[in-house]
This record gives C-alpha cells, structure tokens and sequence, in this order.
C-alpha cells in the first residue's frame, strides 16, 4: 500500500512540475499543456523512474478528461 502511495506522490509531482514549467514560460495550464510538457520532460530525462511517473501522469490526465 505504501509503495502505491508514493507513487501517486511521484505522479502528482510530476504534473505539478509541469504546471510549474508551463507558468514560468507564460503557457496556459490547461490539459493539452500539460500533457505535451510531461512528454516533453520525458523524451528529455535519461531516468527510466522518471520517464515511467511521466506515463502515469499522462495517462491519470487522460482518463480524467474522457471522465469528465
């Protein structure tokens, strides 16, 4: 159970982060954003830990926009 803790922890930093990244160069956060900047964090980090968290997030995003 903890283990998924931290990986919901893990996801929800990653989509902060790029919120944060998206502010700070004037960018709208909104979904379609968000998810290009988790891709774009992910094509650009050689941690595999990192890379797998961006998925994640991608896809919890997805899911939340094919829910709404």
């Amino acid at each position: 159970m903890k283990h998924d803790i931290v990986q919901i922890d893990d996801v929800e930093t990653v989509i902060g982060n790029a919120i944060t990244r998206l502010l700070k160069i004037g960018e709208s956060p909104e979904a379609e954003n968000i998810i290009n900047m988790i891709q774009l964090m992910s094509m650009v980090s050689s941690d595999q830990n990192l890379k797998a968290r961006c998925e994640e997030a991608k896809c919890l995003i997805l899911k939340h926009l094919k829910t709404s």
